[in-house]
């Protein structure tokens, strides 16, 4: 019979009092801080995280109007996938590259897409809560 492969998280779990991010969060009571270094990391904080409060955070920009309760939850802290990549016409971003880390790639390669005017705005997010913005030419 093989045996079954147990998948290794690689990043770092700090507790939210710990957190430099925490006093700028919109996340409120103890909870752990999960930093995934790869996309495997991700998958493996979403499997450990299955029966907890989960919340996803893709970049530096957060609002503080509405705070939620995370005690006893984890918040995945996509920080540091941030790796933006071009090959050829395809772009490829990981989710807390910033609008403006993408444009940067994009204009070094002649390359226009319709991002957020807020520079900080992590891509992610673009594509989940934001209509695109007007190309300026």
């Amino acid at each position: 019979m093989a045996k079954k492969k147990t998948a290794k998280f690689g990043g770092r779990i700090v507790q939210s009092i710990y957190d430099f991010q925490t006093a700028a969060s919109d996340v409120i009571g103890p909870h752990h801080v999960v930093y995934p270094r790869s996309r495997a990391d991700v998958a493996v904080a979403l499997i450990l995280s299955k029966e907890l409060k989960t919340f996803i955070r893709s970049g530096v920009n957060t609002a503080k109007q509405d705070t939620v309760d995370g005690s006893g939850g984890i918040v995945i802290n996509m920080r540091e996938l941030a790796n933006v990549a071009i090959k050829g016409k395809e772009l490829r971003a990981q989710a807390a590259a910033t609008s403006e880390m993408v444009a940067e790639h994009l204009a070094k390669n002649n390359l226009a897409l319709p991002l957020s005017d807020n520079p900080l705005k992590s891509i992610a997010s673009n594509v989940l809560r934001e209509s695109p913005s007007y190309l300026m030419r």
